[in-house]
């Protein structure tokens, strides 16, 4: 038997929601899957880290293709005609158009069709072509919660691949105790995209409510720029508090941990997620969550977290004043919550879902 994997998002050197997904996905494959069978992971450039470090039934195979573009579809769909594996696992949405029968997709999300303003013209469609054709052609789809199962239904209607949810796990490294960072005293805590559809601008401003009555308390935002950053920018650049607002950019994991653990609570009114992956690292670090009481987090989060309207900059505020009264409690139910998810478990799932006929 020979499994494929394409590797090419977990492979990337700065990993943010969907690259550390199939990063840990295929980390733990690697104890999960009989000796017996070959597995071939397929990337666009050498394999870095932890990634590269494969048992003696694993090979890589990096394929080159100078034009950059159409990776998956053009050389990836060439590669499937040489090796012919017997499953295709596509961790991040894509499948190339020539697959073998057997070939499982994950779906994080269609922002394409709910934000599409975030998208080039070229990005949102093939995103929402690639989602809809992997309904209509691929044997098995995986969505990582009901929320986007029902939301890809909804849109695109029952096609011939099996559905199944399957939930995140979280990086254990955000229970292991780091020091604090000295920089920010006491902060609140933002890590995502800083753009238009994590809210970033909500945050700010529910801040600058909360902040009022609070002068010793500061904000870090971590993350890449996203759509929507300059604006962002722009609010803070306005701000009477814009001095207790530190960005600190993209951040490495090790900085993560430290931040998240020590934060006075995670702040994550986003106005979109597939899942949401930083609730459970946050309930992990033992970090009270404010999260949304829309889109899929209220689903990840359960009653472990305070939700909020994310549109709603008051609410947003007021979560912040009530963390401090209920830390004890939410992060009790975070611990609790947290036995529902683990890579492990996710993975165990898939190599079920490999070996069935």
């Amino acid at each position: 038997m020979i499994i494929a994997i394409d590797a090419s998002r977990a492979n990337k050197a700065q990993k943010t929601g969907v690259e550390w997904y199939a990063f840990h996905i295929i980390e733990q494959l690697k104890s999960l899957i009989d000796s017996s069978v070959r597995v071939i992971l397929y990337t666009d450039a050498p394999l870095q880290g932890s990634l590269a470090q494969l048992p003696k039934n694993w090979e890589v195979k990096m394929l080159r293709w100078p034009p950059k573009r159409l990776w998956t579809q053009l050389r990836l769909s060439m590669q499937m005609l040489v090796d012919r594996p017997d499953v295709l696992f596509i961790p991040a949405h894509v499948a190339p158009c020539i697959h073998p029968k057997k070939t499982v997709v994950t779906i994080h999300d269609i922002a394409g069709v709910r934000f599409p303003e975030v998208y080039s013209a070229f990005e949102r469609w093939y995103s929402i072509f690639s989602a809809k054709r992997a309904m209509r052609k691929v044997s098995d789809v995986v969505v990582p919660t009901e929320y986007t199962k029902q939301e890809i239904l909804d849109v695109f209607g029952e096609g011939a691949a099996a559905m199944h949810v399957i939930g995140h796990g979280y990086d254990t490294g955000y229970a292991k105790e780091k020091p604090k960072p000295s920089s920010y005293g006491t902060y609140f805590l933002s890590i995502s995209r800083i753009e238009h559809k994590k809210n970033t601008i909500g945050i700010v401003k529910a801040f600058e409510l909360y902040a009022k009555n609070h002068v010793d308390v500061s904000l870090v935002l971590a993350g890449k720029p996203g759509y929507g950053y300059d604006e962002v920018v722009q609010a803070i650049t306005k701000s009477d508090v814009k001095k207790r607002i530190h960005m600190l950019g993209y951040i490495p994991q090790q900085k993560a941990y430290a931040l998240m653990q020590h934060a006075e609570a995670f702040v994550y009114p986003s106005l979109y997620e597939g899942f949401g992956m930083p609730i459970l690292e946050a309930f992990a670090a033992k970090t009270p969550v404010i999260t949304s009481s829309t889109t899929s987090t209220a689903e990840v989060a359960g009653d472990a977290a305070l939700l909020v309207n994310p549109t709603n900059i008051t609410a947003i505020a007021a979560a912040m004043e009530q963390v401090s009264k209920e830390r004890e409690a939410l992060t009790t139910k975070g611990a609790d919550r947290l036995k529902d998810f683990s890579w492990k478990k996710a993975a165990k799932e898939y190599a079920n879902i490999f070996q069935k006929k």
